[in-house]
């Protein structure tokens, strides 16, 4: 009597088991967020016996939700659950389930990402993740296009943080992928975009026409936003345009033609003076502003001060060389001692 009352507790605890795992996994795959948490908080771990390893894979599978539905911070401060994320995500990795990981190998990456102990593993899981959704194979939450672009979208920040030899390969990827599939990603924000395309705009590693295409995506999308993201100014967007490394006539020329009113005057007349070749003309279009700017007391910021000097250098720099290259030589010294004066105030 007794063996068959423990076969009724044993079958009893294993029906319990197996539904109450059924009601989580389709709560997950509904996205019914707020079921999938009042689910997990009524399953006891204790009670979960693992018979088989059909048991054990679904054990690590409620454990990745558990993972995914607790607080980032949480899970930061437990310095026993990055093992065991890795410990479930691997065991189901190793039973060939990683089709059917991409979602939660993301939310690995995006949970300890900025810890550069894990960066290797962050690496790993986000490249097998890429590798799954590349062959459209994913079987996990959210569409593969989705899943694809936000491994694509971390590969790029870790890379950019810990890779010295990284040279922009996976933002590039990331800028192809959205414009294949923009209309399943039409829920990404504008802002999010303006970033991306205004990364790609002052990468040195892209090549020219692919950076004055995505510079004009950045400001149709900067257009359209209330306020630009915190720490992006188009300032230093057109600074990285006139650098040396960067410089892009044609790409200044566009802004000047297309944006005009969304920058200010004095980036206006500094990029004339680099689309114009350092003409007189274009510097005492810029001198003028200028003067008109301190005539009315108003305080210039680090950055302009900056952007004037360095313009003032070049121009003085190019006056000298057309006066070496021209035969017999002559100076044009009525320039060179106006650019001289303005650059004496600063």
């Amino acid at each position: 009597m007794r063996i068959q009352i423990l076969f009724l507790f044993f079958a009893c605890q294993l029906f319990c088991q197996t539904a109450q795992l059924d009601k989580l996994f389709n709560a997950f795959d509904r996205y019914d967020n707020d079921e999938v948490k009042k689910t997990l908080t009524s399953i006891n771990e204790n009670n979960i016996f693992l018979y088989s390893e059909n048991d054990s894979i679904r054990f690590s599978l409620y454990k990745l939700i558990k993972f995914q539905s607790t607080d980032t911070e949480k899970l930061r401060k437990d310095s026993s659950a990055v093992t065991n994320y890795q410990i479930h995500l691997n065991y189901l990795i190793s039973k060939g389930f990683e089709d059917h990981l991409p979602y939660f190998l993301n939310h690995y990456t995006t949970t300890y990402a900025f810890d550069e102990a894990y960066y290797l593993s962050c690496l790993k899981y986000l490249n097998l993740s890429i590798e799954v959704e590349k062959k459209g194979l994913n079987k996990s939450h959210f569409l593969s296009v989705v899943n694809l672009f936000d491994a694509l979208d971390w590969k790029d920040i870790l890379r950019s943080v810990y890779d010295i030899d990284y040279k922009d390969e996976d933002l590039k990827s990331l800028i192809l992928h959205y414009e294949s599939n923009n209309k399943k990603l039409n829920f990404l924000s504008q802002s999010l975009l303006f970033k991306k395309y205004y990364k790609v705009s002052k990468s040195k590693f892209i090549n020219k026409d692919f950076r004055f295409s995505a510079l004009k995506k950045t400001f149709e999308y900067g257009r359209q936003l209330e306020l630009l993201p915190e720490g992006y100014s188009y300032r230093n967007l057109l600074f990285y345009l006139r650098s040396y490394d960067l410089k892009n006539i044609n790409a200044l020329e566009y802004v000047n033609k297309n944006h005009r009113d969304l920058i200010s005057q004095l980036n206006f007349l500094l990029n004339a003076c680099y689309i114009n070749n350092y003409s007189a003309t274009s510097f005492n279009d810029l001198k003028n502003q200028i003067n008109t700017i301190l005539d009315r007391n108003i305080i210039l910021t680090v950055d302009e001060l900056f952007d004037i000097n360095f313009v003032l250098s070049v121009i003085s720099i190019s006056i000298k060389k057309r006066w070496l290259e021209t035969k017999p030589p002559r100076p044009d010294i009525n320039f060179w001692h106006e650019v001289f004066n303005l650059r004496y105030k600063f």
